[in-house]
């Protein structure tokens, strides 16, 4: 349910630095929303990790560390 909330006007607002991470196979929220999210919100960070799913966490628990470690240094 809360997938298919519009919260495009509250991204469009936000000023804290953020880090969006998609696997490139996600088929529940796809990788154009992730795009869509990035050019919505001016401070953020994409993320677009290959062979993984929604659960990128799972598919790429490696490759999200990283990515989480690199954003906030």
């Amino acid at each position: 349910r809360i997938v298919s909330e519009d919260v495009r006007s509250d991204a469009a607002i936000l000023t804290l630095p953020t880090l969006l991470i998609y696997g490139e196979q996600d088929g529940e929220t796809p990788v154009a929303y992730g795009r869509m999210y990035h050019e919505l919100i001016d401070v953020s960070t994409l993320e677009i990790l290959p062979d993984a799913g929604h659960f990128v966490h799972i598919d790429r628990l490696q490759e999200v560390v990283r990515a989480i470690e690199e954003f906030t240094a």
